[in-house]
């Protein structure tokens, strides 16, 4: 009865108070590709590349809003042409397949650089409803080619241009194609492809790499779409031998048993939908993002270096039946004593697989130094997991880790902030335990993890009555060198108990070097770990979509994560002093009362 009485509050609240233009910053957050040609398009439209932007704030439709390229010298064009600005919805618009609405609700942009434009580094910002938003770098050239395939009306003999396509996007990726640096392909239509191994990028011979700025890039053009199927051993989209670097990937969709793509160095994977095959159980090793370096020596692969994840939608890879410990949705590893490689960014991804495999985003090495096999490396700046929604995922969403003896160590820091893991550490299928949302290991792991700003709800395998919020541990309890030997600080966390399953496990978690204002709540009277100071024990009284409620505890209670922490995982600016406990800052204009998920913790409290 409580329940529908507050539905039907809410619905009087939204009858008797009028609609408002709410005059938010506009907000990008980051675009497909970073550099491109400036003229030369040839589709009667735009200009020069098509570059497609997500953000927030930027409104539902272009309306009188504008967007606009300041050239390297510093001359302000609007953008030669527009093809559509709409919420990152697919299959509701024109907008790429990646689902970038659900949790982000981001908003899309797809417009074209002005031919007029100043070769060299400019910046990319729009104006909505009067108010201007931040910028984005991108590099304007004369140089590079545009090449479009379309299935049905192209030829394998054309080419490449707008009005004469290519057929197969195959002829275009091999490194005897004539591709170059600084070039981008178009898929026209709805170009589909499905062999056994999927989309090769080269083959046997030289590498076709691009430049700082000269990228190469696959993308799709607005309101076509562009599938990718390996029905084979590989993934759908392949780097040969890692020797490609360089690349840009955006708005595809890649499937196979295998996993959706492997990583290049210095390059982009942004926008994607990866998933496993329909009906297709996984097998072996494989991942759907796979990226690492020297993991086989011989080869000197380096496909992770510098490498960005943003705005990719990862779902469906596992099934019920695959019982397989190698699958993995993200993985990502160095396995060698390199010491030279730049870290990647892993930011603004959704991933969703009830049976999927094992680990949301996996960071592991293993290996010795004195054993011939490859050791464990670092990076030599931090890894940012960063605004990254995992739902409902076998094993942890965030797993980092090392296992073996060896005297090489990841020293390298990581900051993990403002993800949002939902139901994680889920394991009713796979071998092993692995039922922690967030999990933290390994001797060798020696640099300093700063966690900040998440929200974990809910979390392990209730069937097994197994499952823990966070897992650092002080014991061998993975395997060989599982010990953490690294430092971590952990400040302004929301952690939920839905399961009836304990925090962490007391005889096996390492202290903080600093821990502030966590939000620890269970309606089963769990207790959280009580070497954290400046906690708090409440129900932090968050909406249906885990934001803070008015009048919640966790509003303007957070301690200063400023230096990292600059915005929620919304775009929403944190307030220096006045930060708010976990992934979303207070929004004035979220539901005024309790939605039926926390009326349902109160319900249990009561009985």
């Amino acid at each position: 009865m409580r329940i529908i009485l507050n539905y039907l509050k809410l619905i009087c609240f939204f009858i008797v108070i009028p609609s408002t233009l709410y005059a938010a910053q506009p907000l990008l957050y980051f675009s497909d590709i970073i550099n491109g040609p400036k003229a030369g398009l040839g589709d009667s439209l735009g200009e020069g590349a098509i570059v497609t932007l997500w953000g927030k704030n930027l409104g539902t439709e272009m309306g009188g809003s504008k967007v606009y390229f300041k050239d390297a010298q510093n001359t302000v064009r609007e953008m030669a042409y527009v093809y559509y600005w709409e919420n990152a919805d697919p299959g509701t618009g024109l907008s790429g397949p990646s689902d970038m609405y659900t949790y982000h609700k981001m908003q899309e942009i797809a417009c074209s650089i002005p031919s007029a434009s100043a070769d060299g580094a400019g910046k990319i910002y729009v104006e909505v409803n009067g108010i201007v938003s931040n910028e984005l770098d991108f590099y304007a050239r004369s140089s590079g080619r545009f090449y479009f395939i379309d299935a049905t009306s192209g030829s394998d003999a054309a080419s490449g241009s707008w009005a004469n396509p290519r057929a197969t996007l195959s002829t275009l990726t091999r490194n005897d194609s004539g591709l170059s640096a600084g070039d981008i392909i178009y898929a026209k239509g709805n170009y589909s492809m499905s062999s056994s191994n999927g989309l090769f990028i080269g083959n046997s011979g030289a590498a076709i790499s691009g430049s700082e700025n000269n990228h190469i890039a696959i993308s799709v053009y607005p309101g076509a779409s562009l599938s990718i199927e390996a029905t084979g051993y590989r993934l759908g989209i392949n780097n040969y031998s890692s020797k490609n670097n360089y690349w840009v990937i955006s708005k595809v969709e890649a499937f196979s048993a295998r996993g959706g793509t492997v990583g290049f160095a210095n390059g982009r994977l942004v926008g994607l939908d990866l998933h496993g095959r329909p009906g297709v159980t996984p097998e072996g090793a494989a991942a759907l993002i796979d990226a690492g370096a020297n993991f086989a020596v011989s080869t000197g692969v380096n496909n992770i270096d510098n490498l960005k994840v943003f705005g990719n939608y990862l779902h469906d890879f596992g099934t019920p039946a695959s019982n397989n410990n190698l699958l993995h949705t993200m993985y990502f590893r160095i396995r060698s004593n390199t010491r030279t490689l730049r870290a990647p960014e892993i930011a603004w991804n959704y991933l969703h697989d009830k049976d999927g495999p094992r680990f949301g985003i996996h960071y592991y090495d293993e290996g010795s130094d004195s054993d011939g096999e490859p050791d464990v490396g670092t990076f030599i700046d931090t890894l940012k997991i960063h605004d990254n929604v995992v739902r409902e995922q076998t094993g942890p969403g965030i797993n980092i880790g090392t296992l073996g003896n060896g005297s090489n160590a990841a020293d390298f820091n990581v900051d993990i902030y403002n993800n949002l893991l939902i139901e994680c550490g889920k394991n009713s299928v796979l071998s092993g335990s692995n039922t922690q949302a967030l999990q933290v290991y390994g001797t060798r792991m020696t640099g300093h993890f700063n966690i900040f700003n998440n929200t974990i709800i809910g979390y392990g395998e209730p069937s097994k009555n197994e499952g823990l919020a966070i897992n650092i541990p002080i014991t061998n309890s993975l395997g060989v060198a599982a010990i953490f030997g690294g430092t971590y600080s952990l400040k302004n966390n929301i952690f939920i108990d839905t399961n009836d399953l304990p925090f962490y496990d007391s005889s096996n978690l390492k202290d903080p070097v600093s821990s502030d204002a966590n939000c620890w709540y269970s309606a089963f009277d769990n207790s959280p770990p009580p070497i954290y100071a400046g906690s708090m024990v409440v129900n932090p009284n968050l909406s249906e979509d885990y934001k803070p409620l008015t009048g919640s505890s966790v509003i303007d209670s957070g301690a200063d994560t400023s230096t990292i922490v600059t915005r929620d995982i919304l775009g929403v600016s944190r307030p220096s002093g006045k930060i708010d406990i976990g992934a979303y800052e207070f929004d004035s204009d979220a539901p005024l009362i309790d939605s039926p998920k926390n009326l349902r913790i109160e319900e249990q409290e009561q009985e």
